[in-house]
């Protein structure tokens, strides 16, 4: 059965979802690093791969749903205007809203990975110079 152009519609906002969780999830990979709590950390990126595993399965579902839509190469932005009249509203604010969540979770996801790096920088330093490892993180979150 094909699907439609609602169909459509629901799983960017299905995408969008996830995206939500990618963000919570990247906020919590923050305050885990910041915390040192390995423990938190490891918990977070096993749920962080299950996340991006559903991700990418929404995506390639969506890449179906645009075949079958014979929109196969039509960019986000463009979609509402190659939508049916009545749902071009609705494919503006839901593209909005996929847009949005993307940008939000681009923006946690480059804050969890900046700490994750500085830290891990830090303590391979701190090794090579014969240190121990810090007990707690190293990064200076007013920087």
């Amino acid at each position: 059965m094909a699907g439609t152009w609602e169909d459509l519609l629901d799983l960017l906002d299905e995408t969008g979802g996830e995206l939500e969780q990618l963000t919570d999830l990247a906020h919590e990979k923050t305050a885990a690093v910041l915390h040192a709590d390995l423990t938190a950390l490891d918990s977070v990126m096993k749920r962080e791969q299950a996340a991006a595993m559903r991700l990418r399965a929404l995506d390639r579902r969506r890449g179906e749903l645009l075949r079958e839509l014979g929109a196969q190469d039509t960019p986000l932005s463009a979609l509402p205007s190659r939508c049916p009249a009545d749902l071009r509203q609705d494919a503006r604010e839901t593209a909005g809203r996929l847009r949005e969540r993307a940008d939000l979770y681009r923006a946690a996801a480059d804050v969890a990975r900046t700490t994750l790096e500085v830290d891990l920088h830090e303590i391979g330093k701190r090794i090579r110079d014969g240190e121990d490892a810090p007990a707690r993180s190293l990064t200076d979150i007013r920087a």
